[in-house]
């Protein structure tokens, strides 16, 4: 079987990017949030990733709901 040389991949759409930008980051990401990445652009998304530590804090709930083991840990000797 041989591939037509004149055949062409069509270009990504910009949803597409961003959507693979954030795949390529480690995070995957909502349709919701992919298209508020959109509305800033693409450079100023990158920049959001590479710079966390400028991001809102996360709501303690919702890492305790997805990270258990970053609870607190229990004292010294006890078990649970």
């Amino acid at each position: 079987m041989t591939i037509a040389s004149d055949t062409k991949a069509r270009p990504l759409t910009d949803l597409e990017l961003m959507a693979h930008l954030y795949r390529r980051a480690g995070f995957g990401a909502t349709r919701d949030e992919i298209e508020a990445s959109l509305a800033k652009g693409y450079e100023a998304t990158v920049e959001e990733l590479l710079h966390p530590e400028t991001q809102p804090d996360l709501q303690e709930d919702l890492i305790n709901r997805y990270y258990i083991d970053v609870k607190e840990p229990s004292p010294a000797g006890c078990i649970g």
